[in-house]
C-alpha cells in the first residue's frame, strides 16, 4: 500500500512522467505480499459484535453516578452496533453528520454517503435496524448532548454525529482506538475497524451462503472482491468441523480409557452368574 501511495504521489507531482513500471510493481506486490495480520484468528460473528454494542450502551444508561463517562461508553457502544449493521469503510464512519449522512425517515434512521464521498464511488444509502432506532434516540437526545456541554468557547456545536471528550468531533483515529479497546476486553483480541467488513461477509457466507451476493451491496464491493478479500467463511468452517472431529475422537479416548480401567463399572462383575 505504500508503493502504491507513492505512485499517485509521484503522479500527481509530475503527470508527464512514465509510472508505468512502479504501477507494475504495485500491482505485484499487491497480489504477492501475505497480509500482515491474520484476519482469520481476528473474525467473530457480526451478531457478537452488535450485541457487544447493545450491552455497552446498556450498562453505560444503567450508570448514573458518571454521566460523562456513561456518554462516553454508551457513545463507543453505539458506535460498535452501527458498524456491525452497517459496515462502512472507517472514513465514512467517521464522517457522518446529523442530517446529511443520518437521516431519519418514519422512524427509521439510514445511512447515506454520496458517490464523491466513498473510496470507489459507490452511492451507499443503508437502513440501520429498526432494534437500534431507539438507542441512537436516546444517544442524541441525552448522551452526545452531555459530551456537546464540554465544548469551550461560544463555537458553534458540531453536526458531527460521534462528539469526543472535549464536546468536538472524534477524528478517525479516536473512533479506531475505542473500537479495538472494546473489542479487546470484549472478545480477548483488538478488531479494528474494516475488520467489521469481513465480519459482516463471513457471517453472510456461514449463516445464508445462498445469499453472499447480498454481501457485495453492503460493502459496496463486486462478489468477486467480496469473496478474495472479505470471505474468511470456508477456513473457518473447515477449522470448527476439524476441532469438533478431533474433540470427538479425544472423548471417544477417554471413555475407552475409562473402560479399559474399569471394565466391570457398570456392568456385572465376572464371576457373578449369567442368568
Amino acid at each position: 500500500m505504500m508503493v502504491g501511495a507513492l505512485q499517485r504521489m509521484l503522479q500527481a507531482l509530475q503527470p508527464e512522467i512514465d509510472l508505468t513500471w512502479l504501477r507494475a510493481v504495485y500491482q505485484h506486490l499487491k497480489v504477492t505480499a501475505k497480509p500482515s495480520r491474520d484476519k482469520r484468528r481476528a473474525v467473530v460473528p457480526a451478531k457478537d459484535l452488535y450485541d457487544l454494542g447493545i450491552a455497552l450502551m446498556e450498562s453505560a444508561d444503567a450508570d448514573t453516578d458518571h454521566p460523562f463517562f456513561a456518554a462516553s461508553a454508551y457513545r463507543d457502544g453505539l458506535i460498535t452496533s452501527v458498524l456491525a449493521a452497517a459496515p462502512v469503510r472507517l472514513a465514512n464512519l467517521s464522517a457522518i453528520e446529523i442530517g446529511r449522512h443520518l437521516t431519519c425517515r418514519d422512524g427509521e434512521y439510514w445511512l447515506e454517503f454520496a458517490e464523491e464521498e466513498t473510496k470507489n464511488g459507490a452511492h451507499i444509502l443503508l437502513p440501520l435496524p429498526e432494534h437500534l432506532a431507539p438507542y441512537i434516540d436516546r444517544y442524541l437526545r441525552h448522551h452526545r448532548e452531555i459530551l456537546l456541554r464540554r465544548t469551550k468557547g461560544a463555537q458553534t456545536p458540531t453536526r458531527a454525529l460521534w462528539v469526543n471528550k472535549q464536546g468536538i468531533k472524534m477524528d478517525s483515529s479516536a473512533i479506531r482506538a475505542q473500537i479495538e479497546s472494546r473489542t479487546r476486553k470484549a472478545f480477548g483480541h483488538k478488531l479494528w475497524p474494516h475488520l467489521f467488513r469481513d465480519c459482516a461477509a463471513t457471517s453472510i457466507a456461514i449463516e445464508d451462503p445462498e445469499h453472499l451476493a447480498l454481501g457485495a451491496d453492503l460493502l459496496a464491493h463486486d462478489l468477486a472482491t467480496l469473496k478474495r478479500y472479505y470471505n474468511q467463511a470456508d477456513m473457518l468452517q473447515t477449522g470448527r468441523v476439524y476441532q469438533r472431529h478431533m474433540l470427538e475422537l479425544k472423548r471417544e479416548a477417554a471413555r475407552a480409557a475409562r473402560k479399559d480401567k474399569h471394565p466391570n463399572r457398570g456392568g456385572r462383575h465376572n464371576d457373578s452368574p449369567a442368568f
